[in-house]
């Protein structure tokens, strides 16, 4: 199902707001409450909202390694994190830099305010997403747990109304 985006029409500062509510009532009178019950619900965070950044690690324990990146994107990252930020760390491989095994990790980074809107949508009709990422970022993941799929490279074509962003993706493991 498509529909229009509902922006709450009291408020005419821009950016517009979503009119929770009518959106709301959008869902539930296009899904049935018995399928949303069911359904796992994924949210596509915008390509230009997170700020996403690749860090270059040595080998260490999987645990270490999510306290290192997080660490490194803190230090790193442009804008810097604030307090509001949340992160997804995925791991992207391992390559050797002078005779030096390293990770190499993808870094994921967008605002709390953010998530909570969307959640605050979701709470409304009950149900919670099962995951809010990058589109990139969740296919990927998905197909990489197919075998057929596992070593090969996928293109993702995101066409949308203002840009159009193109993955390209070899199957990786989310932290």
């Amino acid at each position: 199902l498509l529909f229009d985006t509902v922006y709450d029409k009291t408020v005419s500062a821009l950016p517009k707001t979503v009119d929770i509510k009518e959106l709301v009532n959008q869902i539930i009178s296009n899904i049935p409450q018995d399928i949303l019950k069911e359904s796992r619900i994924g949210i596509n965070i915008p390509s230009g909202s997170p700020t996403v950044f690749v860090a270059n690690l040595p080998k260490m324990p999987k645990k270490e390694l999510e306290i290192a990146a997080l660490i490194e994107a803190r230090r790193k990252m442009i804008p810097q994190p604030g307090p509001n930020s949340v992160f997804e760390i995925i791991l992207l491989g391992e390559k050797t830099k002078g005779k030096v095994p390293q990770y190499e990790v993808l870094i994921v980074k967008e605002e709390k305010t953010f998530i909570d809107i969307e959640l605050s949508l979701f709470k409304k009709i009950g149900r919670f997403p099962y995951v809010i990422t990058p589109l990139c970022a969740s296919v990927s993941s998905l197909l990489a747990k197919t075998a057929e799929y596992r070593n090969k490279k996928i293109a993702f074509v995101d066409i949308g109304y203002g840009s159009m962003n193109i993955s390209i993706s070899r199957g990786f493991d989310i932290l």
